[in-house]
């Protein structure tokens, strides 16, 4: 099923070579690189979309483990989201491995089967409160706000359900502000379970 997106073989095709996108997913390994983003719809192979696409495609030929390693600084809460729940609703387990993790992807790296969440040696993580611009009339600015706190909301909730050990209140004391963690921070957090060792992927 996955040749709909990639050609499985590691012979000359077309005078090309199977590029390492397509290897690594035939070897059940995605990499999500770069900004989530909303309005400029990325379709290339380490893209949001795709690899949402790719998590179905992969979880319909096994439930053998999904390894999915990111490198992101976030981007747009939806889309975040919407990977997240695919991740979710999967019946294979996703082993997580963050390499740069930031806003929405440090969500995504902590969503990651509990045990199975890893973060490269010198890698940085930081969790934030929810960015927008807010403009418009009285009552859209109303609107607006009640959608940023349900945001905000779903965040931390979603952070808790992933395993993060603060609470309600010091989370959101931490998000106030752009919280760096170090390798062993995250771990200590709850986001992550261990630091990347040889051999681990």
């Amino acid at each position: 099923m996955l040749g709909q997106y990639f050609k499985r073989s590691n012979k000359i095709k077309n005078d090309q070579l199977m590029g390492p996108e397509e290897y690594l997913a035939s070897k059940r390994i995605l990499c999500l690189y770069g900004t989530m983003d909303e309005y400029i719809r990325r379709f290339d192979a380490f893209g949001p979309t795709l690899i949402m696409d790719l998590l179905l495609t992969l979880d319909q030929e096994s439930n053998d483990p999904i390894k999915l390693i990111i490198d992101s600084p976030g981007g747009f809460m939806d889309v975040g989201f919407s990977l997240y729940d695919t991740i979710k609703s999967l019946k294979s387990p996703v082993w997580t491995y963050g390499r740069s993790c930031q806003s929405m992807a440090t969500l995504i790296l902590a969503s990651g089967e509990k045990e199975h969440r890893h973060v490269y040696p010198n890698s940085r993580t930081m969790i934030h409160l929810p960015f927008a611009q807010i403009s418009g009339n009285t009552e859209d600015v109303k609107v607006q706000q009640k959608e940023i706190e349900k945001l905000k909301e779903m965040m931390v909730d979603s952070l808790i359900d992933c395993g993060a050990v603060k609470n309600k209140k010091q989370i959101l004391k931490d998000m106030d502000r752009e919280y760096w963690m170090s390798a062993n921070e995250a771990c200590e957090y709850g986001i992550v379970d261990q630091v990347v060792k040889r051999g681990d992927i």
